[in-house]
């Protein structure tokens, strides 16, 4: 599949888990939402590839770079592109989402819904962790995956301390995103460009 670099292809990736897990709160049963969602990934999935048959490694830098202005005052946008490094995590990221709905098939018996909606909604700020060309945006995603991650482990985790391990985990993840966080207001409070750090 020959695709064109203007084509807005990371965004679609992106999105496309997001899209999965809001159809699947359209379909009551089980076996009908593990089906969707196994189908979203693979797509998704055929689409990565795609993406990396169409990868040029004779250039140099980031290639399917997508960029538009979010908070100018700031230097801020909503900006994505894939170097020879990132590339491969995408699809490696959804092959190892595949691999957890697979293992999960019959062992899920409990809000289904929920628990797909959340992994997918992780598949999705995952990939963004790695198509983030913008600190601001980057560390959106990043703060994001908590959110799925801490319902997943707290209702499907394993052992009685399950919550407990969810809330000591997100608060060491929370506690280590600080951090970026004050350095990125910081850096926009005395030079007006908080996505570059201040260059």
């Amino acid at each position: 599949m020959e695709l064109s670099t203007h084509f807005p292809l990371l965004s679609l990736i992106l999105l496309l888990p997001l899209l999965g897990a809001g159809l699947l709160w359209w379909f009551p049963q089980r076996q009908q939402v593990r089906l969707i969602t196994l189908t979203t990934l693979l797509i998704d999935l055929l689409l990565a590839a795609a993406m990396v048959a169409n990868f040029d490694p004779s250039l140099s830098g980031f290639q399917w770079m997508e960029k538009e202005a979010w908070i100018p005052g700031l230097n801020v946008h909503y900006q994505l592109g894939v170097d020879g490094i990132s590339l491969l995590f995408i699809p490696a990221t959804l092959l190892l989402f595949c691999g957890v709905v697979v293992s999960s098939w019959n062992t899920i018996t409990s809000h289904p819904r929920l628990y797909y909606s959340l992994l997918l909604l992780l598949a999705s700020s995952i990939l963004g962790i790695f198509m983030a060309l913008d600190t601001v945006l980057f560390f959106l995603f990043w703060e994001l995956s908590l959110i799925p991650i801490y319902f997943l482990i707290a209702l499907w985790g394993i052992g009685p301390n399950r919550r407990a391990a969810a809330n000591q985990y997100t608060m060491i993840m929370f506690a280590g995103g600080t951090p970026i966080l004050f350095g990125l207001l910081l850096a926009a409070f005395h030079y007006g460009d908080v996505a570059n750090g201040g260059g």
